[in-house]
């Protein structure tokens, strides 16, 4: 019998080729482990991306939303952005608008040299500046107070970035401030006529006798609100006696008596009379050593003996004419 020859490999070959199919598929792991790590960073850059721009919706969004300006434009003049309400401000109409402007065009020309030389150097030096200035809607030309603002904006690096402004238009405040000024002024008007009309009361006694007591000191200008609201009294309330009681009354001048004689006059004048009470005797030592003359005036000592008089005698009856004819 012929032997039967066996064909083997050569010694290593397999062993090779195994080897090299091992090393490939090791690199072929790899490369799509790689490609994983690829495809996984750009989903979460690209994830981030996203985030990123709700985030700016979300801050444009609130920019949009803000009542006040809110402007960001660089240091050469010209404006990046400007909120929706700060282009209803200013009278532009759209962000493309607005970004055609530039920064100089917001003030009044008025205040463009404060701003120049007061506004800017400030936010150099310190980043920031604020108070009060005037703004100039670019549609109608109308000016109007603003509260400007102004403050420096950094990039990442710390570089400047540009500027950036929160502005509030003022108009509205001001005019609630001045109707309140006016408020203000009305009521202390009225107080301060109110406390002219307690300090000089006119009190009836009867239908036709009417007091005024005087308490504290006299000066020309409450004389002289003693004088009107004596007259204004015996018209509005038809009085045919007025007792003015100086009780109260601290010290009397030439200048007061003489307006309270005035007074007396007038009253008068217009068909009633005037009875003086409560002088006291250092009162009464001055008007002498001053040399007053109250004898055109009806006088007694105390508001409780002028009352009586006033109301027992009556302009016209017996008792009134025996003594008037008794003084003269």
């Amino acid at each position: 019998m012929e032997d039967v020859q066996t064909q083997t490999p050569a010694p290593g070959g397999a062993d090779e080729s195994l080897e090299a199919m091992r090393h490939r598929v090791v690199e072929l792991e790899k490369a799509l482990a790689d490609r994983d790590r690829t495809i996984s960073a750009l989903r979460q850059e690209l994830a981030g991306l996203r985030e990123v721009e709700r985030e700016q919706k979300l801050l444009v969004s609130i920019l949009d939303n803000c009542t006040d300006f809110v402007g960001f434009g660089r240091e050469d003049g010209s404006v990046h952005y400007v909120n929706r309400a700060g282009q209803q401000m200013m009278g532009i109409g759209s962000d493309e608008e607005a970004r055609r402007t530039l920064i100089p065009q917001y003030f009044a020309p008025e205040d463009l040299p404060f701003v120049t030389s007061h506004v800017l150097p400030e936010v150099k030096k310190n980043g920031r500046w604020q108070g009060s200035l005037r703004f100039r809607n670019m549609k109608t030309g109308e000016l109007f107070p603003v509260h400007y603002n102004i403050f420096t904006v950094l990039d990442d690096t710390g570089a400047l970035a540009g500027l950036g402004t929160v502005t509030q238009n003022m108009t509205e405040r001001r005019q609630v401030e001045a109707e309140q000024a006016r408020l203000t002024e009305e009521l202390i008007r009225a107080q301060a006529a109110a406390l002219e009309q307690l300090s000089t009361p006119l009190i009836p006694i009867t239908e036709d006798v009417v007091v005024m007591p005087l308490i504290g000191t006299v000066d020309s200008r409450r004389a002289q609100q003693v004088m009107e609201n004596l007259m204004r009294g015996v018209v509005d309330l038809r009085c045919h006696t007025v007792i003015l009681d100086i009780t109260g009354v601290s010290m009397v001048d030439s200048g007061v008596a003489n307006a309270l004689i005035r007074a007396a006059q007038g009253v008068r004048l217009l068909g009633a009379r005037t009875v003086l009470t409560g002088i006291s005797p250092h009162i009464a030592q001055t008007l002498v050593t001053l040399g007053i003359d109250f004898d055109s005036i009806i006088t007694h000592g105390t508001l409780q003996s002028g009352i009586a008089w006033a109301t027992a005698e009556r302009p016209g009856s017996e008792g009134s004419r025996s003594r008037r004819s008794h003084s003269g």
